[in-house]
């Protein structure tokens, strides 16, 4: 005759042997080799502590790296990517990261996809500048964080004393192409500045 133990589905183990006949068993869950219990899949409707889906107009302007021969124009660099990150933080429709969050990746060489998780922003704007005499180029680009994909780009040759005129089209330019709402008193506000320079 089997044993009552012998008819049990396997997954039911007898923790010690109680006196015969008593009918007491103990029941526990069998674990995997590595003894670790499975994960439970999440259940219906359940949040992720990651956000699923990060703002498509969220977006950080990184350090622009100095492209001249003099590293005492570091300054320069710097106050074109500071003045158009203070040029879209003036649309609300855009949502910007601040100049502290994104100064730690001056001259940290981390691909895009990375930044933007650690920023937890959709895009990324990144340029050089190089300044010779009174001639400056500036390169900008904009890109998706998603899929590394570049959504806008260009190369700008002005001369010092037109910067600020510069750093205002650009800002307009990256708000347009991430289709941004741009009231005509935001735009007035970017191009104020300069204007009166």
């Amino acid at each position: 005759m089997r044993s009552p133990l012998e008819k049990l589905p396997h997954f039911y183990r007898k923790a010690r042997l109680p006196p015969r006949g008593s009918g007491l068993w103990f029941r526990y869950r069998s674990f995997p080799a590595s003894g670790r219990a499975p994960s439970s899949p999440a259940p219906a409707g359940a949040v992720s502590s990651v956000p699923a889906r990060i703002a498509e107009k969220s977006i950080a302007v990184l350090p622009f790296e100095n492209m001249s021969n003099d590293p005492d124009q570091d300054y320069f660099s710097d106050g074109i990517s500071e003045d158009i990150l203070n040029h879209l933080t003036k649309i609300a429709d855009l949502k910007v990261k601040s100049r502290t969050s994104t100064l730690q990746y001056k001259g940290i060489q981390k691909s895009i996809p990375e930044i933007g998780e650690e920023l937890a922003v959709g895009n990324v704007v990144k340029g050089s500048v190089r300044r010779v005499g009174d001639k400056v180029r500036v390169v900008v680009e904009l890109v998706d964080v998603k899929t590394d994909v570049r959504l806008w780009s260009d190369s700008y040759d002005r001369e010092v004393k037109d910067v600020l005129n510069l750093q205002s089209e650009i800002a307009i330019e990256i708000a347009n192409t991430l289709e941004a709402k741009l009231t005509e008193s935001e735009r007035r506000n970017i191009q104020k500045k300069s204007s009166q320079n």
